[in-house]
């Protein structure tokens, strides 16, 4: 079966058509979404490190906040270790602190005791009768 000229043609033309709707297809359903997730993630990624500045919606006019790059957001976190530091070296002194004044506590108690035994002593030589000695 021989097929004419223009009926080659015509085939020539759909197996054309064929292939570039398949190759449209592929490029739509696998190829774009592969593209977009990588610029996504190099947007994403240099917003990280760089950061980005505030910016006006050009529809809606509503202002993006910036977005502070990677040595920003680490000099916050530094500071905010430095304080947690700092408040656990207070926290670790409290023991140095509290044996301090346990120890004072225990002081003023004996010397409380002290002080008890010797007006005592003083009550009890006021009432005694007085008594002379010779030498």
């Amino acid at each position: 079966m021989n097929l004419s000229e223009s009926a080659q043609a015509w085939v020539a033309v759909l197996v054309g058509l064929a292939t570039l709707s398949t190759a449209a297809y592929a490029f739509v359903a696998k190829v774009r979404p592969w593209w977009r997730d990588r610029v996504w993630k190099k947007r994403a990624t240099d917003d990280f490190f760089v950061g980005r500045p505030a910016s006006r919606n050009r529809i809606t006019g509503e202002l993006t906040p910036a977005l502070p790059s990677a040595a920003e957001r680490f000099d916050e976190m530094a500071v905010a270790i430095k304080e947690v530091a700092d408040s656990h070296r207070r926290i670790d002194n409290h023991e140095s602190r509290i044996k301090a004044l346990e120890d004072a506590a225990v002081e003023r108690f004996t010397a409380r005791a002290e002080s008890v035994a010797a007006f005592r002593a003083m009550e009890a030589a006021a009432k005694a009768e007085p008594t002379e000695f010779t030498d």
